[in-house]
């Protein structure tokens, strides 16, 4: 087992998209640096110093907006293919759901392409690393906090041993356990880890912290690429 982490700058409902009954990360992901992910590993997203902001949170405080099991990983078409996820197909006329949809790139003449079914596709830069990465972390079970953001416990040994890892290099991928790390964690750590999961669970719709983004106009929308 490994867990990594990535600092949260958005929080839209693209990156992950929590909704339909299963996490993914299809976008704006830790594909693109090519985490050496596999099944049943675990993704977790912090808050960063924006969201933080947004949340009238002080500077060191440390927020959890998701944990994610890694189920299954699929390739961007394969996904895009796929009669379970067909509802994550972004809608740009629907509702905030509908729009933040993240699965629309599929092969086209022998090359991914990006569909046009997400605001998100005047981004050449963005579609190109999404590509690149070609993959898709599918997770369940899922703990998405959102807005309800959950503090990191710094009393606890996972949550002490985060917090300095985080400190230290809170950008892009850190693996936490079985990977590079200068503070590892022992099987003690992760199982307390996910009883915290389990007892933090929210039920009901998940509420991410920016959906205010898919009230904007097409042409006011900014890139989720956090």
């Amino acid at each position: 087992m490994l867990l990594n982490h990535r600092k949260s700058l958005y929080d839209t409902g693209l990156a992950p998209n929590p909704f339909h009954g299963k996490c993914t990360l299809a976008v704006c992901t830790p594909n693109h640096v090519r985490a050496n992910l596999k099944q049943d590993d675990y993704i977790i997203g912090v808050a960063g110093v924006r969201l933080r902001q947004k949340l009238n949170l002080p500077s060191d405080s440390w927020r959890l907006i998701y944990a994610m099991k890694v189920d299954e990983i699929k390739e961007l078409d394969a996904y895009y293919n796929a009669a379970d996820y067909k509802l994550k197909i972004p809608k740009l006329n629907g509702s905030k759901i509908d729009m933040c949809g993240d699965n629309f790139y599929k092969l086209s003449n022998g090359k991914l392409a990006h569909t046009g079914e997400s605001t998100d596709h005047d981004w050449p830069e963005v579609n190109e690393q999404d590509c690149k990465g070609n993959r898709v972390f599918i997770g369940e079970p899922m703990f998405y906090f959102g807005s309800s953001a959950r503090e990191i416990p710094s009393n606890t040994g996972w949550g002490s041993k985060l917090i300095r890892q985080l400190n230290r290099r809170s950008v892009n991928v850190t693996y936490i356990l079985g990977g590079r790390c200068s503070d590892p964690w022992e099987t003690g750590d992760f199982e307390a880890f996910k009883e915290f999961l389990n007892e933090s669970k929210i039920d009901g719709e998940p509420k991410p912290i920016d959906f205010d983004h898919w009230n904007s106009e097409p042409e006011n929308k900014s890139s989720c690429a956090g």
